[in-house]
């Protein structure tokens, strides 16, 4: 009999990783690829990426029950397409699940990415027994998650946490609005810039919140880095499409 395994999808404007998972979340591959421009080259580099991964679960003896996707955009969750992306424009009303249905018969569940990424870190990262987090990645430029109650937090938009674009010298002040409105348990950095240089921007954002939010906000406060670091959105994604698995019934 085989055991079951996930796929994670990380869609990102300059990048595409997909990773295979066993049954306890370790890696057992992956592929990356530069993100095609245009929706039929990308549709074709993301079945093709898919398959191989299949193929190499079912050499493991592994079976793949779901694939979660982590995009890089606005989700239209109820439909499971893409809305819109800003450096993904071609992918606007992409379905995944029509896409990828022709290679894996299993659930496909599509989320914004920093949404997954923050998901992977309450489930089985550094956000395990946290509530209320704030989830920042840092990269081109600046987004964000948010969890209330250990719970994603979408919004009436479904796109909560998305604090829009600011130059790092500015999101200090910012943030610290944002700590004293919300009072976070925790915050998560990640993204290229904080994988590349995690001190650095733990330090930075750190001192700008000290320094402009409130001694009631800012006390017991934990600012930490994300985990899994280039798989943060792939994890959050895997795990993401497992737990909707689980309570629909599927495994």
């Amino acid at each position: 009999m085989r055991k079951p395994a996930w796929i994670g999808i990380d869609v990102g404007g300059t990048k595409t990783r997909l990773t295979l998972f066993d049954a306890d979340l370790d890696i057992v591959d992956g592929i990356k690829f530069r993100t095609p421009k245009t929706r039929k080259q990308f549709a074709a580099e993301l079945t093709k990426s898919t398959q191989k991964l299949l193929t190499k679960a079912a050499g493991r003896r592994l079976m793949v029950s779901a694939i979660g996707i982590g995009a890089a955009a606005s989700i239209n969750r109820r439909k499971g397409t893409i809305k819109s992306a800003a450096n993904l424009p071609f992918l606007a009303g992409f379905s995944f699940e029509k896409t990828l249905g022709s290679v894996c018969r299993c659930e496909v569940v599509l989320m914004n990415d920093l949404h997954a990424a923050l998901y992977g870190e309450l489930r089985v990262g550094n956000a395990i027994g946290y509530k209320d987090v704030i989830a920042i990645f840092i990269g081109t430029g600046i987004g964000g998650a948010l969890a209330i109650d250990g719970k994603l937090h979408f919004g009436l938009s479904s796109e909560a946490g998305n604090i829009g674009q600011y130059l790092l010298h500015a999101f200090g002040i910012v943030l610290s609005n944002i700590v004293d409105f919300f009072s976070p348990q925790m915050i998560v950095l990640g993204g290229g810039l904080t994988d590349a240089l995690p001190k650095i921007v733990r330090h930075e954002v750190r001192a700008g919140i000290h320094a402009h939010s409130s001694r009631s906000a800012f006390r017991g406060l934990r600012i930490v880095t994300a985990k899994y670091k280039g798989h943060a959105v792939t994890i959050g994604a895997a795990r993401f499409a497992m737990d909707w698995t689980k309570q629909r019934g599927r495994t």
